[in-house]
């Protein structure tokens, strides 16, 4: 990984852990022969391995970011580079290592792959840096940097991530599937692939085979850089009922929806005219197949990016507040996928954003009204005749872009205080959006990434 990269670690080793390579030559031979619940420390060094696994509670840690350094990007054959699997009771860590992938040309690399982890386990994957290998074409394999899939997992299990730097590989850079328990995913830089050769997500989350999401998947406090490669690439898709995914003409029955998705005080940077925001995408018929999400107080900074937040099909659910759109050429909009039925705007609402693209809202194909007052839309006489399209409401509008100094220097749009009624009316997962407690590691670490 390269760039200049500064990383204050509480970096020790007490006398019960064990030390690489001072004690053990590799990794995973002092991973093989810590206890549950262990710590092995990595000191500074570049380390050519790849297929480490952990399946029990462990702290493996690294001097830092730039300083321990696993790399297998010279490695056409080489697997995952660690894996987190079978873990039944207490917690993993994993901090301070910059990882990178194989080269993805014989078989696919994951940076950390996390699967099958029981009710109780946390997961956390801190303070890393992460770099995927994507394919020289669209048929080789994809190397993802962080792919957390527990559709035979448990229900509780927590996956957190904070304050990593994660470089896209092939088609997405954080890949998560049929993870029911809670996931919180913050303060972290997450950049998309810089060598594409398909459409890609740079956060995709997707459920299927009767797998629901009861737990809070929360997205905030992150920075997401979306400039580098030409093709189309969107922030975050949220797919439920993937498993219909195929195109149109199918049955559209898949199951596995999201009890509640919390995307709030992101930054995203650099969006091309290619690229696109937030995207959910209840992709079936089924009844079990929802969408709760809450897209509040994020920035989309860019060059006309296609839009800020995509709906699509018939039970999605959303509060959409307090972004600031500047950076995108549509700011909400709705999207009818094949046979499958039209988004609902009863179930959405729309307010205190601000609503300063071409066009501020595009409900072209949606059913009902969709309810957009109380946002700025660049003026005091609010929107013209070309700012919106479809059924949409729009008074009463904000009439003062004024910030509220309260909230000066945060993501998002937040105006002085004008209560048009919008305050907690039907935000997703019920009044209180907060995600329930994370086993957070316990540490005073403090990262300053300085990368391209």
């Amino acid at each position: 990984v390269t760039g200049v990269q500064t990383c204050a670690l509480p970096i020790y080793c007490a006398d019960a852990d064990l030390e690489v390579p001072s004690e053990y030559g590799t990794i995973q031979a002092a991973i093989a022969a810590a206890s549950p619940g262990g710590t092995v420390c990595v000191a500074a060094g570049t380390y050519a391995e790849s297929g480490l696994v952990i399946s029990q509670a462990l702290t493996l840690r690294g001097a830092g970011i730039g300083a321990t350094i696993v790399d297998a990007s010279a490695d056409t054959a080489a697997g995952n580079i660690l894996a987190v699997h079978d873990v039944t009771a207490g917690s993993v860590l994993i901090e301070g290592f910059s990882i990178e992938t194989g080269a993805a040309t014989l078989v696919g690399s994951n940076g950390i792959d996390v699967s099958s982890i029981s009710d109780g386990v946390t997961v956390t994957i801190h303070a890393n840096a992460v770099r995927g290998r994507q394919g020289v074409t669209d048929l080789t394999p994809d190397n993802f940097p962080v792919y957390a899939h527990n559709t035979s997992g448990g229900s509780t299990a927590e996956l957190v991530l904070t304050d990593n730097v994660l470089y896209g590989g092939g088609d997405n850079t954080l890949l998560l599937e049929g993870w029911r328990g809670p996931i919180l995913v913050s303060g972290n830089t997450i950049h998309r692939p810089a060598q594409d050769t398909s459409t890609t997500s740079v956060i995709f989350t997707m459920n299927y085979g009767n797998v629901d999401a009861t737990g809070a998947e929360v997205f905030e406090g992150n920075t997401i850089v979306m400039s580098g490669g030409s093709t189309r690439a969107d922030v975050i898709t949220v797919a439920s009922g993937f498993d219909s995914f195929a195109g149109d003409g199918l049955t559209h029955l898949g199951t596995g929806g999201f009890d509640s998705v919390i995307f709030r005080d992101n930054t995203i940077t650099g969006m091309p005219s290619t690229s696109r925001g937030v995207i959910l995408w209840d992709q079936s018929i089924a009844a079990d197949s929802a969408i709760d999400a809450l897209i509040s107080g994020n920035t989309f900074l860019g060059s006309s990016a296609n839009f800020g937040v995509r709906v699509t099909g018939p039970d999605v659910t959303a509060a959409i507040r307090n972004n600031d759109f500047a950076g995108v050429a549509t700011g909400v909009r709705s999207f009818v996928w094949g046979s499958i039925p039209a988004p609902d705007g009863a179930a959405l609402e729309v307010h205190d954003n601000a609503l300063t693209p071409t066009v501020g809202v595009n409900w072209t194909g949606g059913v009902g009204t969709l309810d957009a007052a109380g946002n700025w839309w660049g003026s005091a006489d609010g929107p013209d005749g070309t700012r919106t399209v479809g059924a949409v409401t729009t008074s009463p509008w904000i009439a003062t872009s004024t910030a509220d100094p309260a909230k000066a220097g945060d993501p998002g749009f937040w105006p002085i205080d004008v209560d048009y009624g919008f305050a907690a009316t039907s935000l997703p997962g019920g009044s209180d959006p907060s995600p329930v407690p994370f086993s957070l590691p316990d540490t005073d670490t403090v990262i300053t990434v300085d990368l391209p």
